[in-house]
């Protein structure tokens, strides 16, 4: 018997790092959108308040 894992194993490791790593990314680029977005809601509502 060997130690370790087997390569198939280490394969679907790398993917799960890999997917891991582009979930990440996502989330990093959805959190950004979103508070983009709420700046400009919160500007635009500030903007609204002040001309009313």
């Amino acid at each position: 018997m060997r130690d370790g894992i087997t390569s198939e194993e280490r394969d679907r490791i790398k993917a799960l790092e890999r997917e891991n790593k582009e979930l990440r990314r996502a989330n990093e680029i959805l959190a950004l959108v979103s508070a983009f977005y709420w700046r400009q809601l919160a500007d635009t509502v500030v903007t609204s308040v002040a001309l009313a």
